[in-house]
């Protein structure tokens, strides 16, 4: 009976566990293709307005499709595509980041052998990412005496693989990265032909009427690795200011673990993950003026901060959180200012704008997101790049 057991356990494991389950087939209307496209990113949500990934996955299938390719959407979690899909002139291979959550990109480029092999990346070059991240962690143990690890991390593995097989992409896509010197640097080291291709957000996010009151309230937004996106600082800045901060973010176990460090401040509440398409989250950012981001490193900018800009919250961010060019809001520089430093200088930009000028840069901020950060740009932009 037992081994009748373990023989149906193991049945199991290896259905749940066939790399066929990581792969889905997209064919054009009329089933005809004369070209094929494997597409590595991740699996369209059964919500697609968790992430606005999904729109641009969704975008870059039906460019291809339309496009008369056969497409293979390969899921993050493909460590190892099936030989029955490689019997065949592959004409076109795009994937994601090549370390972290596209970790798998280069072995798939081996294995697929494509004409053409474009790399998008969602984040910064591994080598940049690791070397922020390091530091950001020295100055959290050094400033404010936490020393834990992050969730999310770049191996050096990740970098050497990424260095030693970067040579062998077409075109590297990336999002504007005029504000960052330190990125563009990055991305000419590599040699390699690049292109633009900014972010979109989701259009059910819009902007919202705000009216005049005396509270001020913060939002800060983020998905995992609550220490990458820096809500240890802002939990810090903000335990010891006059003003509330929202803080949505899945991360509920780190989060706790930082707010209990700070023994729970009143004026700052967790609300946990919040889908933005939601009644409650036009609630939250209905009632709040500004936004903050102080992550360690982002792909330019954080798809979450251009999410709360597009409402009109002004965006008050640190340097490296991704800072464009939308000319409204404040900045820091962690590294270069203390905690009491940083809560002066954003209560004299708060305490000190006028409502007209508040309504002004909320415009600045909405506007900025709605003209750049749109499905019909990045349509182009893909349509660009793929043909």
């Amino acid at each position: 009976m037992e081994k009748k057991k373990n023989l149906i356990r193991k049945t199991i494991n290896k259905l749940l566990n066939r790399p066929d389950r990581y792969i889905k087939e997209y064919l054009p209307d009329n089933s005809s293709f004369d070209k094929i496209a494997f597409l590595s990113y991740k699996f369209i949500a059964s919500n697609p307005n968790h992430h606005s990934n999904n729109q641009e996955i969704d975008c870059i299938i039906n460019i291809l499709i339309n496009s008369s390719y056969k497409v293979y959407l390969l899921d993050k979690k493909c460590k190892k595509i099936p030989k029955k899909y490689l019997k065949r002139n592959v004409n076109l291979f795009v994937g994601i980041d090549g370390a972290g959550s596209g970790k798998y990109y280069f072995n798939h480029l081996d294995s697929i052998n494509a004409k053409r092999n474009i790399l998008i990346l969602t984040v910064h070059t591994p080598g940049l990412i690791r070397r922020r991240l390091e530091e950001r962690k020295l100055h959290r143990k050094k400033d404010l005496n936490i020393n834990m690890e992050y969730t999310r991390k770049v191996s050096l593995k990740d970098e050497e693989i990424f260095n030693r097989n970067i040579s062998k992409v077409d075109l590297i896509l990336s999002p504007d990265t005029s504000a960052d010197p330190e990125a563009i640097e990055e991305l000419k080291k590599l040699n390699i032909k690049t292109g633009t291709l900014n972010w979109t957000t989701i259009p059910s996010v819009k902007k919202i009427k705000r009216s005049k009151t005396n509270e001020i309230e913060f939002v800060a937004m983020c998905g995992g690795d609550a220490l990458r996106k820096g809500l240890d600082y802002a939990i810090d800045v903000f335990s010891k200011m006059p003003f509330k901060l929202n803080i949505l973010a899945p991360d509920i176990e780190r989060i706790n673990e930082i707010l209990a460090i700070y023994k729970n401040p009143k004026n700052i509440k967790y609300h946990g993950y919040i889908d933005i398409s939601s009644k409650k989250f036009n609630e939250i950012v209905k009632k709040s003026k500004f936004c903050v981001n102080f992550s360690a490193i982002e792909g330019v900018v954080a798809t979450s901060q251009l999410h709360l800009m597009k409402t009109g919250l002004v965006p008050i961010i640190d340097k490296n959180a991704g800072v464009l060019d939308y000319k409204c809001g404040l900045i820091i520089d962690l590294y270069r200012q203390n905690s009491q430093e940083i809560r002066d200088s954003i209560i004299d930009y708060v305490s000190n704008i006028s409502w007209q000028e508040y309504k002004e840069e909320s415009l600045i901020a909405s506007n900025f997101v709605i003209d750049k950060h749109n499905l019909k740009n990045y349509r182009q932009n893909i349509f660009k790049h793929l043909s």
